[in-house]
């Protein structure tokens, strides 16, 4: 299993590394400090079965990263893991298209192994959901209720059309 993990603390890097290596011996763990530099490495021809995104980062948060991600359709499982956070982000996350939400409390290290068999199982279910059409009539007589709800799918359910 390759995993990226975008996440800007060394020491946050370092845990999640080794906690990682002991669950998944056979993992390849690679990090990118910056959106930018997890652009990069998703655009290359590496291949990743599963991201860890941190919200907070140097060059923008990870939530639009992972709107961008989704819009783009790209097929990988996410988890976000992040030290600030609420229900409230934790629902726009998972509304957003992340597999998983995991906040960085105590022993949340514990915690990831089952988060990733949870997001990697999550995933798969919900690519074969995809491929099940569902045909929706939305009915609005009002052209900036049309816009408004169009507006508010694409920000916060981009993979639903």
């Amino acid at each position: 299993m390759k995993i990226l993990y975008l996440e800007d603390n060394i020491t946050d890097i370092e845990l999640t590394e080794r906690t990682l290596f002991n669950a998944f011996p056979e993992c390849k763990f690679q990090n990118a400090k910056t959106i930018a530099e997890a652009e990069k490495l998703i655009q290359s021809e590496e291949k990743y079965d599963l991201l860890l995104l941190d919200l907070n980062l140097p060059d923008g948060s990870g939530m639009d990263f992972l709107i961008s991600i989704r819009q783009k359709k790209m097929l990988i499982p996410i988890i976000i893991l992040t030290i600030e956070g609420d229900e409230e982000i934790a629902i726009t996350a998972l509304k957003s298209g992340a597999d998983d939400y995991l906040m960085k409390s105590r022993g949340y290290l514990a915690k990831l192994p089952e988060a990733i068999n949870y997001a990697l199982l999550n995933f798969k279910k919900k690519c074969k959901n995809q491929l099940k059409i569902i045909n929706v009539l939305y009915v609005e007589w009002h052209e900036a209720d049309i816009e408004f709800t169009k507006r508010h799918f694409n920000k916060h359910a981009p993979y639903f059309k």
